[in-house]
């Protein structure tokens, strides 16, 4: 009976480990991933804005990022483009030549891994105040992932907590920030399943094209010549 216990908590262990392992590649690619990001956009001295961070990490729709269009009656985002616009949403995450402020960078990876359900490096920062998070994400509903008006919310808090002093987050506050924004995970998961499709689509069709090409002489090409022309 002993035996058994050990050996149960023994694979228990194991499993644990392999979770936590598993855990640790997937933040450890999304880092890179990020810093990607915001390395690519801000060459030549350029910024990174928020909304651009979060359309490149595949969180939101790129439609988002277009000017409204007041004519257009089949913009389905024209009035959240004005609400965004108006509420100076789009904050600075990272400039060219200057790097930006780097809280906003540690937070806005944290938040991110957290809408992931994964659970980024603290770096031993202050812990965020729970009763603080509840306040911002009451503004999510669950219910209604599908109107603008949410959206609108969600981008609003993302801003906000990545906005504030660099802070860590608890397990709970990871569960807490991935219920409320699962469906920028799923956006994400879709939009990524998509681009590997089509890759995977352009490898398969380089690999199957031929790439044996006959010699030709000048005879053969006379031949060729003739034949296709009676």
């Amino acid at each position: 009976m002993a035996q058994q216990k050990l050996i149960q908590n023994t694979n228990k262990s194991l499993l644990e480990n392999v979770n936590d392992k598993s855990d640790a590649t997937l933040v450890k690619m999304f880092h890179e991933e990020f810093n990607n990001v915001v390395r690519n956009s801000t060459r030549g001295g350029n910024s990174l804005f928020l909304l651009d961070a979060l359309e490149q990490l595949n969180f939101i729709d790129g439609c988002l990022l277009e000017e409204p269009n007041l004519q257009d009656h089949h913009d389905k985002y024209k009035k959240l483009k004005i609400a965004l616009r108006d509420q100076k949403s789009n904050i600075l995450v990272s400039q060219g030549g200057s790097g930006g402020p780097d809280d906003i960078q540690r937070n806005l990876f944290k938040v991110c891994c957290a809408i992931l359900n994964l659970k980024a490096p603290q770096m031993g920062q202050a812990s965020l105040d729970e009763g603080i998070l509840y306040q911002y994400l009451d503004q999510i509903d669950i219910n209604s992932f599908a109107l603008d008006s949410n959206l609108f919310n969600q981008i609003q808090v993302i801003k906000n907590l990545a906005n504030r002093k660099a802070f860590s987050l608890s397990d709970k506050e990871i569960k807490m920030i991935h219920l409320k924004f699962k469906n920028m995970s799923i956006h994400r998961k879709n939009n990524m399943h998509d681009a590997r499709k089509i890759k995977n689509e352009k490898r398969l069709m380089a690999e199957t094209q031929p790439t044996f090409k006959p010699r030709t002489n000048s005879k053969s090409r006379t031949m060729t010549k003739s034949a296709t022309s009676r």
